[in-house]
């Protein structure tokens, strides 16, 4: 051994120190860490079961941006969480993998993120976030990310007709309105649902306590609309308006800052169904959804309607 020692290591003096050869800078990090695992085929799992580690592996392979990797009646995946019965964080996700398609899963995965911010601002701000703001945030987020991607995102188009007319064959059409009165703290919003046969399928009144703009309003009353449609699994839907500055706003040709948060999920929700486009009609031809709206001004409840022949415009 004394022999052995005396053999010369190195030519040059020097102190000895670790590397990490498997990195740029000789230091080690959790990144080159995990893709030195990957090669080697490293099973990886992050405290979990075996069994879980496919979950895990689907997730890490969204096309989303890096940090989302890392309230929920008011997202567009309400319908998905809506019906999940488990108890446990990993269930919910192994939920949301297999109930939904890869724009679920990158909505559920941004509306972690967001709230996420949310507790950040909180706890070193001391700025509070009301839900829908946490929501509507990861939606224009999620939109934004999507539009990036999608070169063939559908156009929606306007039409205007005079009188309310049936849609296309296997086509749901909406028509929206919103009440409104200056001053007050209730708004008014009224949905009206129709098939191809002029059957109306749903129809409900809703109200809202805030102060809204007519134009907000209106818009919140288009968002009711797509997420029924989106909860009945409808894939081809006509929204029908009255108010041509929400057709505008929806179609890009109108840009306010008040309304780009709940556009942008607006945006989200009709990129679900296989068609959809935005109708701008006459008053005359919107009358049950403004009776609804106005209803909903004086109504202490919400109201839902269901198969009402008698609702005609």
């Amino acid at each position: 051994m004394a022999e052995f020692k005396k053999f010369p290591i190195f030519a040059l003096s020097g102190i000895d120190k670790l590397i990490w050869h498997y990195g740029s800078n000789d230091v080690y990090s959790v990144k080159s860490g995990y893709f030195l695992a990957m090669e080697d085929g490293v099973e990886t799992s992050v405290g979990c079961s075996s069994g879980m580690s496919r979950y895990f592996r689907k997730l890490w392979h969204l096309n989303v941006q890096s940090k989302i990797k890392e309230v929920w009646e008011n997202s567009a995946v309400w319908p998905i969480l809506s019906s999940f019965k488990g108890k446990y964080y990993f269930d919910l996700w192994q939920w949301v993998i297999l109930s939904g398609n890869a724009d679920d899963l990158g909505c559920f995965a941004m509306i972690f993120w967001s709230i996420w911010l949310a507790r950040n601002q909180l706890f070193h701000l001391g700025t509070k976030l009301q839900p829908i703001d946490v929501v509507s945030r990861a939606s224009f987020l999620w939109t934004q990310f999507l539009s990036c991607q999608r070169v063939d995102a559908p156009k929606i188009m306007i039409s205007t007709p005079l009188f309310w007319q049936t849609p296309p064959a296997g086509t749901i059409k909406i028509n929206v309105d919103a009440a409104v009165v200056n001053g007050s703290s209730r708004v008014g919003l009224g949905v009206v649902v129709r098939d191809d046969q002029g059957v109306v399928l749903i129809a409900f009144t809703k109200t809202l306590e805030g102060y809204f703009s007519v134009h907000l309003a209106e818009l919140l009353t288009v968002r009711e609309g797509l997420l029924l449609a989106s909860q009945q699994s409808w894939n081809h839907v006509i929204i029908e308006t009255d108010a041509s500055n929400v057709a505008k706003s929806i179609t890009g040709s109108l840009c306010l800052v008040e309304d780009e948060s709940i556009v942008s999920f607006i945006h989200q929700l009709s990129s679900r169904f296989s068609s959809f486009r935005v109708q701008l009609c006459r008053r005359n031809a919107n009358g049950v959804a403004h009776i609804l709206a106005a209803d909903g001004l004086t109504l202490s409840v919400d109201f839902l309607y269901k198969n009402c022949l008698s609702f005609k415009d």
